[in-house]
């Protein structure tokens, strides 16, 4: 890859993902925090698994590991983070 289009995508990606925020404080005027993040990650849920399942040939995990690092990795990096960050939010500074 180019350095022009390095730097392109690592553009794009900092207003993408900066943008999240200007939702998260948007969206906080109208729901509550918990509620919110859970209606947000259930909108990326859906579209990530409709794009698993068009992507990969078997987009589920098979045996009892696999389904722990699932369990682990949705309860610990995406619920307790991502509720914490919300109710963070709508704490008036």
């Amino acid at each position: 890859m180019s350095r022009t289009r390095n730097l392109s995508l690592f553009f794009l990606l900092s207003v993408v993902w900066g943008s999240a925020f200007v939702a998260i404080n948007a969206g906080l005027a109208h729901f509550p925090p918990v509620l919110f993040a859970a209606f947000r990650f259930d909108v990326a849920g859906v579209l990530v698994l409709a794009y698993a399942a068009y992507a990969v040939d078997d987009p589920v995990p098979r045996g009892r590991a696999a389904w722990t690092e699932v369990a682990v990795g949705a309860t610990l990096i995406i619920t307790a983070y991502h509720a914490l960050l919300f109710v963070a939010r709508a704490i008036p500074a």
